[in-house]
């Protein structure tokens, strides 16, 4: 073999070369292809699991606002206002109880209600059944409610954590959650065992600036009864 033998066993090599160049080419393009159809499945399917549950449907529950309208209108016209509010109370927290929520609505005023709550209820539960004691106040009652939200415990004080506070009955109202109950008064001293303001020892004075509060997620100055923390 000469010269012209090496050249065809060079292209031959150089062909078969390819070749498995070709197929490897093909073979990471399809192993691509598959783990990428896979992981999007993957993906979708964690995705979809992992997604938060749905909250109770408690617009289905009775009774409903249809049967607690009729209840308070069947007292009659010249039932006393408190039997009317009585009424509502019981009804309003049945609808709960019978699901066995830890949940109660009980009279603080003629135009306020609170909104006793188990500390495990999430806040956006919470929120929504305030509304509802606002809603079926307003069609059953005829006025709007204020609604004070509470976290309960059975060896503790309530705790005051939201409002609902119907302040333009043309708008729908917004509920205002407050962690640090600073509306129900005692403000200072939660602020102050939360280390967001100094004690009455170290309080600003006129020879003590007032300290840069720590931040603790609240809106507006820590020291201000009007602030509002933000969950």
């Amino acid at each position: 073999m000469g010269d012209g033998g090496q050249a065809v066993e060079q292209a031959q090599g150089q062909a078969s070369a390819n070749r498995v160049r070709s197929w490897r080419r093909r073979l990471v393009l399809r192993w691509s292809a598959i783990i990428a159809v896979v992981g999007a499945g993957i993906t979708g399917y964690l995705a979809w699991t992992r997604r938060p549950p749905a909250g109770p449907e408690f617009e289905a529950w009775e009774p409903s606002t249809e049967q607690i309208v009729a209840a308070v209108e069947s007292l009659g016209g010249s039932a006393l206002e408190a039997d009317r509010r009585l009424l509502f109370e019981q009804l309003f927290t049945s609808r709960f109880r019978r699901h066995v929520m830890a949940v109660r609505l009980k009279w603080r005023s003629e135009r306020e209600v609170d909104l006793l709550c188990a500390a495990a209820i999430p806040k956006s539960e919470m929120a929504r059944m305030a509304f509802m004691a606002y809603a079926d106040g307003y069609v059953a009652l005829g006025y709007p409610l204020r609604v004070h939200i509470y976290e309960s415990y059975i060896l503790a004080p309530k705790r005051r954590v939201g409002i609902l506070d119907p302040v333009d009955i043309r708008a729908r109202p917004v509920v205002r959650f407050d962690p640090y109950g600073l509306a129900e008064g005692g403000w200072r001293e939660r602020l102050q065992r939360d280390g967001v303001i100094p004690p009455d020892s170290e309080a600003p004075g006129p020879d003590r600036p007032a300290p840069v509060p720590r931040a603790s997620g609240l809106s507006r100055s820590a020291g201000s009864p009007a602030a509002h923390p933000s969950r």
